[in-house]
């Protein structure tokens, strides 16, 4: 009877122990989950972070990406307009210069048939026979196709009766040769044998 007692009281006596352990014991894997999981939440935590940064950062591109091509398209926008004015100067310019070219032209055709129209002879010392033949000197603005229709004939006509004389360089007091002749102005004719002397 005393040996159940003593062991009842024994046992009894050890429960308190055991459920301490337990506690201890639960409480030791208490703590260790509550800190693996912290570290986990920290890593979250990190992880969220990290994200909320990349997404501001991406914003930031974005924006500044934005910006960017505002620039770009106003600088098309620019060098557009600059194109556009520089093409309209340039017409311009080529419009004005072809208006100048005509008027030399102009110029040039009254100031080759001036001493002819001021004099009403032929210019100075310009020779043509009313017959077959004659000769004229240069004289400054003179032409070949100037000269044909002064004397009346072609141009075929009067570049075939002096072939050794280069019609772009003309020099005045050049002698050149009228084949078959008509004098612009009675004036302006020789007598036919001092035209028949010439050609001989």
């Amino acid at each position: 009877m005393d040996v159940d007692s003593s062991s009842k009281s024994g046992v009894s006596s050890m429960a308190p122990l055991a459920i301490g352990l337990f506690g201890v014991v639960v409480g030791a894997i208490s703590l260790f989950m509550s800190f693996s999981n912290s570290s986990k939440i920290t890593a979250l935590q990190s992880s969220v972070a990290d994200a909320a940064q990349a997404a501001s950062d991406a914003k930031t591109a974005a924006a500044s990406a934005s910006g960017l091509a505002a620039k770009l398209d106003a600088t098309s926008s620019k060098l557009d307009t600059l194109v556009t004015n520089t093409q309209d100067v340039l017409t311009k310019y080529g419009q004005a210069i072809t208006e100048d070219r005509t008027k030399i032209t102009e110029l040039t055709d009254r100031l080759g048939k001036a001493p002819a129209a001021r004099t009403g002879t032929a210019s100075a010392g310009s020779k043509a026979s009313p017959g077959p033949g004659g000769t004229h000197t240069i004289a400054s603005g003179d032409t070949f196709s100037n000269i044909a229709k002064k004397y009346g004939v072609s141009l075929k006509a009067l570049e075939d009766a002096n072939p050794g004389v280069d019609s772009s360089k003309l020099k005045i007091g050049q002698s050149i040769t009228i084949p078959g002749a008509r004098s612009a102005s009675s004036t302006a004719a020789t007598p036919a044998p001092a035209a028949a002397a010439s050609t001989q």
